[in-house]
């Protein structure tokens, strides 16, 4: 695949977020599968001493590029499943994969420092309140943590930081995987076509922050109606399901922005050579 970048119209943004509810709707299971699939492997990975916490950070990329993968199965006519997570481990390339897993311990790196800033930021505040909280301590107790000075500050700075980190990534796994740059290359170009197309991916992102609210609220009220733990599972299933739309969305916006994976598609904006 030649890397081509695009730059689009602010309604693309509009157009991502529906053309991954759409995606989602029509194989609901296998993606919801995908996700359930991550989630199980990174809570074995976190019962691992010492490294577990690093290979956590390190597998969201993974995450991306398997949603990636299996939207793109999906519109050329195949049903998304677990192979997704296989496919770029068994290319012939052994320079990508090489990258891919560069690309991965650069995002653990990342995250991890991330969460160092925040622990500076709040003086150990919420690992404090996570440990009360995981003991049960007192109602009095509980609400001395929560007023602990840094907390709120110390969540924001992690909360930033790791979004402002995870912009690059976002198309980075791909362009590794399918165009074959280098991950120092990847985040660039990844951070450049989200630079030059800023209005639909700030609409892009705007929206689906706000359906996730909303979904949210509406769940949330719906549980306590329900009440129970049907209620929190209520809640989980939805949130989930958003979650996962969004991944989807993520590869409509990269063939935007970077032309259809292997040239299957002819160009649909004007292009402009990186």
């Amino acid at each position: 695949m030649a890397l081509i970048l695009k730059t689009v119209s602010a309604s693309q943004g509009l157009r991502w977020v529906r053309l991954g509810l759409q995606e989602f709707m029509r194989h609901p299971l296998p993606y919801f599968g995908l996700f359930g699939t991550f989630l199980l492997v990174n809570l074995g990975m976190g019962l691992i001493p010492l490294l577990g916490e690093w290979l956590m950070m390190m597998t969201p990329p993974l995450l991306l590029l398997a949603f990636m993968l299996a939207a793109m199965a999906s519109q050329r006519g195949h049903r998304p499943d677990l192979a997704a997570y296989l496919a770029p481990w068994r290319s012939p390339d052994l320079n990508r994969r090489r990258s891919l897993l560069t690309l991965c311990l650069m995002y653990g790196v990342a995250c991890m420092v991330a969460l160092q800033i925040g622990r500076w930021v709040d003086g150990g505040a919420l690992a404090a309140l996570m440990d009360g909280m995981a003991k049960q301590v007192t109602p009095e107790e509980m609400e001395t943590l929560l007023q602990a000075p840094g907390l709120v500050a110390g969540i924001a700075w992690r909360i930033g930081l790791i979004a402002l980190v995870s912009l690059p990534f976002c198309f980075a796994p791909a362009l590794v995987f399918w165009v074959g740059q280098a991950p120092p290359q990847a985040l660039f170009s990844s951070a450049l076509a989200i630079k030059r197309n800023a209005t639909p991916f700030a609409l892009f992102i705007g929206l689906w922050l706000g359906l996730t609210v909303v979904v949210s609220q509406v769940t949330a009220m719906l549980g306590q109606a329900v009440g129970g733990s049907f209620g929190m599972m209520l809640l989980l299933g939805v949130s989930t399901c958003v979650n996962c739309a969004g991944y989807v969305s993520l590869y409509f916006a990269f063939r935007d922005c970077f032309g259809q994976p292997e040239g299957t598609e002819p160009p649909e904006a004007p292009k402009t050579e990186v």
